[in-house]
């Protein structure tokens, strides 16, 4: 028998039946959720059918009796932590919904991903409110549910915020989801050619067919340099969140060339190297989804 056809281990029964999560529910026991860090979780089979559709069929498990070990629940396995089980299977009950503003970052990302998995339709919605209100504040992490999900408001909005984000983090949370990556990679490029044009004057070629210099452009390019964010970086993240930039910033030390004929040329190629970037419409992250 090949590797692949060995029959997988069933997962130990416990002693006792688990408690359901759902504070004072009265409702019998008869399935049972392991968690992926071996907690068991009790749960209810009609639940499951009346709130959600995507947990495992109810048909793979016998009803329990507890006047016999055998005949108890079969344990079905299931990918997700405890503290996430619990917190979904209180969704599925005629009951207040769990509060998750009170969740931690971590915490709300595996309920998302758990609510999306199992069409858990009521904690899907309440996640998705409070992820979409909290945005800023975990931009990669929003972007890479909302881009997994289909989410294109959500995306939209995030991937202004992450476009400064180191990619390490976009290869963590996407969990390799490929599409997702490499929308990011082409929208973060608009944002990297035109930061390149914001902080980079053009190089001007005077009239004898060579790069311009002159005692004049050193102080003025140090004078605006101190004007604009002091990073590429810097400059994506202010772009993606103002989604402008006021060119005529390259004017505040023109009387600092004013001895000089070929470097007023080089600023106003500069304005106009910046207004031709902007002219272009800042592109929608969920554009470069396919």
């Amino acid at each position: 028998m090949s590797p692949d056809s060995t029959p997988k281990k069933r997962p130990r029964r416990p002693e006792e039946l688990p408690k359901c999560p759902s504070f004072d529910c009265t409702l019998t026991i008869d399935i049972i959720f392991l968690s992926c860090d071996g907690v068991h979780v009790g749960a209810h089979k009609q639940n499951l059918d009346n709130f959600s559709d995507g947990f495992p069929s109810p048909d793979l498990v016998q009803a329990p009796d507890a006047s016999t070990l055998s005949g108890r629940c079969e344990v079905v396995e299931l990918t997700e932590d405890a503290a996430t089980l619990n917190i979904l299977l209180q969704f599925m009950h005629k009951t207040r919904f769990p509060k998750v503003h009170e969740l931690s970052t971590e915490q709300l990302f595996s309920l998302a991903e758990a609510a999306e998995k199992y069409m858990v339709y009521s904690a899907m919605s309440i996640c998705n409110d409070r992820i979409e209100q909290r945005v800023i504040d975990y931009p990669v992490q929003a972007l890479c549910y909302a881009a997994k999900f289909h989410y294109s408001e959500i995306a939209d909005i995030a991937a202004s915020y992450s476009v400064a984000c180191p990619f390490d983090e976009i290869r963590k949370y996407s969990k390799s989801h490929h599409a997702t990556i490499y929308a990011w990679f082409q929208y973060r490029e608009f944002f990297i050619e035109l930061a390149d044009a914001i902080l980079n004057p053009p190089v001007y070629i005077n009239n004898r067919n060579q790069e311009h210099t002159c005692s004049f452009q050193g102080p003025y390019l140090t004078a605006t340099s101190a004007l604009l964010p002091k990073t590429n970086t810097k400059c994506m993240q202010m772009l993606a969140e103002k989604g402008t930039f006021d060119a005529s910033v390259y004017n505040t030390h023109r009387p600092m060339v004013h001895g000089c004929t070929a470097c007023p040329k080089r600023i106003d190629n500069w304005i106009a190297q910046v207004q031709g970037g902007l002219c272009k419409d800042f592109p929608a992250f969920t554009s470069f989804m396919t």
